[in-house]
């Protein structure tokens, strides 16, 4: 792939040049205090794209905050669905034998 922008004599391809718009614009990084004097105001803007990175003092990353994705949709059940293809033997609740607990043959 050709290069797409080149800065300081260094291609880089469409895939670095996303990357870098991504980080850019959709990744916010904050700091501890930042995030405790903000954290509402952060919490309500943050919309399904966006990462919130969360550095120590020194700029090191400790957590990313991402916005949960919906649940889908619960459909409606449907009652007798499985009826008839599903049985339960006369002795279902019966202890098993002790030959089946220790791996022997019935």
């Amino acid at each position: 792939m050709p290069p797409v922008w080149n800065c300081n004599s260094r291609p880089l391809s469409l895939t670095s040049l996303f990357a870098w718009f991504y980080h850019s614009f959709m990744t916010q990084t904050i700091t501890i205090q930042q995030l405790q004097q903000h954290a509402g105001e952060l919490l309500a803007n943050l919309r399904d794209s966006d990462e919130i990175i969360v550095a120590a003092d020194g700029g090191k990353p400790l957590a990313k905050i991402s916005a949960a994705s919906p649940a889908p949709p619960k459909g409606q059940r449907e009652t007798g669905f499985w009826k008839g293809q599903i049985y339960t033997t006369e002795d279902f609740d019966q202890p098993l034998p002790d030959s089946f607990w220790l791996g022997g043959e019935n």
